[in-house]
């Protein structure tokens, strides 16, 4: 599936910088599960399991358990999130995409 092109140069170099792996959320839950003596799996997509594009951030695939841990971006928050139209029309976007990802707790 072919990506739209960005609205702006702008946007482009924006969107380029954005981390989609090793954040700094995703680095301080890894360390602390480590230190606990958990091992597990980073980025990872199932065999078994239809998920379309997504990976796993963090899976435990003998217990088939899989944490995934999204920013605030993609989910809207009103407190962390831009809020700004471009945002909106992104996360809509995401969510017809990918139903189910912008749940938030």
């Amino acid at each position: 599936m072919s990506r739209p092109p960005a609205s702006s140069p702008t946007v482009s170099s924006v969107m380029r910088k954005v981390g989609s792996r090793n954040t700094g959320p995703e680095i301080a839950i890894r360390q602390f599960l480590f230190a606990r003596g958990l091992r597990y799996r980073v980025q990872y997509r199932p065999g078994d399991v239809d998920i379309g594009r997504a990976t796993i951030d963090i899976a435990f695939p003998g217990k088939r358990v899989a944490v995934f841990i999204d920013g605030c971006f993609w989910h809207g928050c009103p407190v962390h999130g831009t809020g700004s139209q471009g945002q909106r029309r992104l996360v809509a976007g995401e969510a017809r995409r990918e139903p189910g990802t912008g749940d938030s707790p």
